[in-house]
């Protein structure tokens, strides 16, 4: 008799997980359809989402710029912090507006192009692993006109010396 009632309760614990679980990931779903920062980035410097790679080596070959491509989260509040503590410092935004062609890529952004299977935050992301052999966020990689890779920064770098980093990268 023993052994019922547990193998009953362990059921109904089996089935109480499940239900909650189930249900979690139903409000996860219906969050993520909907991302929004979790910090303000108004007065941020306003990066454009990044088309291709392709792209934007060719507009930073066209205009003998370095390329800048910020890997970003909507989720990621480290990537809040570092747009609100350095991006938004009007010398640095008009350092990166003036020296550079820059995008943003959201590697958790949940959109499907149309035609395609995955979605822009699975491309960006695995854009980021095979071209630059990384996977965090937020990181930024800097490359010259010609596809030389001339830096690569991560939060973890510490945003000290970021105006030193930036004009250091366009003398590659």
């Amino acid at each position: 008799m023993k052994k019922s009632t547990f193998t009953l309760f362990t059921g109904i614990l089996l089935l109480i997980h499940t239900t909650a679980c189930s249900q979690d990931k139903k409000h996860e779903q219906e969050i993520t359809t909907t991302r929004e920062p979790a910090i303000s980035t108004q007065n941020t410097i306003d990066f454009p989402e990044l088309v291709s790679l392709e792209d934007i080596l060719s507009k930073a070959k066209k205009e003998n710029k370095n390329c800048l491509i910020y890997f970003s989260g909507y989720t990621c509040v480290n990537a809040r912090k570092f747009e609100e503590q350095v991006l938004k410092q009007p010398e640095i935004e008009k350092f990166i507006k003036e020296n550079f062609v820059y995008a943003v890529a959201y590697v958790d952004d949940n959109q499907k192009e149309r035609g395609q299977t995955e979605t822009k935050g699975e491309r960006y992301a695995k854009l980021q692993k095979e071209y630059f052999n990384s996977i965090g966020q937020p990181m930024l990689y800097i490359l010259t006109p010609d596809r030389k890779l001339a830096v690569v920064w991560s939060y973890a770098d510490g945003s000290d010396n970021f105006k030193d980093l930036l004009e250091e990268s366009i003398h590659h």
